[in-house]
Formats: C-alpha cells, structure tokens, sequence
C-alpha cells in the first residue's frame, strides 16, 4: 500500500487551526504521516498545533506567501501520496479515504473534491457550490477547462508527479512573466499535471474553508482577478 501523506499549509490560523486538526486526526483512512508548514506566523498557530503528537510540525521562515510553503511542505513529506490543505479548513471524516482513490488509476495524476466557503460572504458560498455542483453549466457558460477540478485546500497527487512536473517552483518565474494578479498555484499544479495524466474530481468527500472575504464584495473583486488569473495561465499552457 502506498504511504500517504497529509500536507497542512498554515499562516496565522490560531482561530481555525484546531478545528482543522480534530477533523484530519479522526480519519477513516489514517495517514501515515500529517505534516503542518507553520509559515511566518506571529500568533500561537504553531503552539496549538504542537499540542497534537500526531501532528508534526515545520517552522518555517522564509519569503511570504502560500507558494513558497507548499515548495518547503513537498520537501518535508514522505509519502508516495500527499494529500494538501489549509490550515483555515476543515475536512470530512472519509477525505483522505475517498481523495485518494482516484490515485489506484495510474492515468489519474491529481485528485480534488468540493471545497465550500464558509462565512458571511453569500457570493463566495454560492460560487464554490456552482464550481462543484453544477460543472457542467460552468463549462457551458464560461469555457472552463475541465482541469480546473480542484483547489488549493483539497488535492491530492502522487509525489513522483509532482517532481515529473518540477513541482510549484517554475510557477514564481511564469506568474511574472504572464503577470498575474494573485498566486494560484493551485491552478498552476492542475494544468502542469493535466499535461501527465487525467485530473479527478471525487464528490464523496468534500472540504469547508473559513471565506476570509469580510463582504460579498470583496469575494466579487477577488474573483474577478482570480477568474482572469485561470484564464492567463490557460492561455499560456495551451500554447506550450
């Protein structure tokens, strides 16, 4: 059987933190190993997080950003499967379990499932819905690419993919170079691995993440730019 990995990306997640780790902690599947990157954080994740010997954590100090944490996490883990999320999420009792399923099919090279905010922002809950539960009116209406299965809180590949892909470190030079707005590495690893293999989606799992977006106005905003952002990195994958 093949060793599985959890990978936990946390920045200042003092209040959500905890409530990601009751729920990896208590798996059907259980991993064989979770690994939590504490990245540059200044309030007590770390500590809270080192109160679970199940958990082990990374404290890592280097240049900001979720992309350069999910580079030292790859690092880290050990498994020939890693399975990623967020320290602001929470996860249901079979993710890892059903997540990795997909993997036994050596065409299959990522895995995603749902993944729902949560919070007072009413645009960011319905548009992660729509995402996963009505695909097939997303594709009809915007043209998304299949491969644009899953997010950055919920995802899982096989590690000798990752490296087949180079990993999340050609993504700093080409976010540059296309000028994107944020940092979707998410959106970049999918399309990388979409060029190896078939990217899954399973809706027998799914993930709840903490919309840090105060307003639904501030979700509309961030969208927009995230929508424009797929778009660019499509744009250049399918020319390659």
């Amino acid at each position: 059987m093949p060793k599985i990995s959890v990978l936990v990306i946390a920045h200042n997640e003092e209040q959500y933190i905890k409530k990601c780790l009751e729920s990896l902690v208590v798996q059907t599947r259980k991993p064989d190993e979770i690994v939590l990157i504490a990245h540059n954080c200044t309030d007590k994740t770390e500590e809270i997080a080192r109160a679970y010997p199940q958990i082990r954590v990374v404290h890592y100090e280097g240049p900001s950003g979720q992309l350069y944490a999910r580079i030292r996490g790859f690092e880290e883990v050990t498994g020939d499967i890693v399975v990623c999320t967020d320290g602001d999420s929470w996860v249901s009792k079979n993710w890892v379990e059903e997540i990795v399923k997909p993997l036994s099919d050596p065409k299959v090279s990522g895995v995603g499932t749902p993944v729902i905010m949560r919070g007072s922002s009413w645009y960011a809950t319905l548009g992660s819905l729509n995402f996963f539960y009505l695909r097939k009116l997303h594709k009809i209406f915007y043209g998304i690419h299949d491969a644009f299965y899953f997010f950055g809180a919920s995802f899982a590949l096989r590690k000798k993919d990752y490296e087949t892909v180079g990993g999340f470190t050609p993504f700093i030079k080409i976010r540059d170079e296309i000028k994107l707005n944020n940092w979707p590495d998410d959106a970049y690893i999918v399309l990388a691995l979409s060029k190896i293999g078939r990217i899954a989606l399973t809706m027998k799992a799914r993930v709840n993440v903490h919309c840090k977006q105060k307003s639904s106005w501030e979700s509309m905003a961030l969208g927009k730019t995230q929508v424009e952002d797929s778009f660019k990195l499509f744009a250049y994958f399918k020319g390659k």
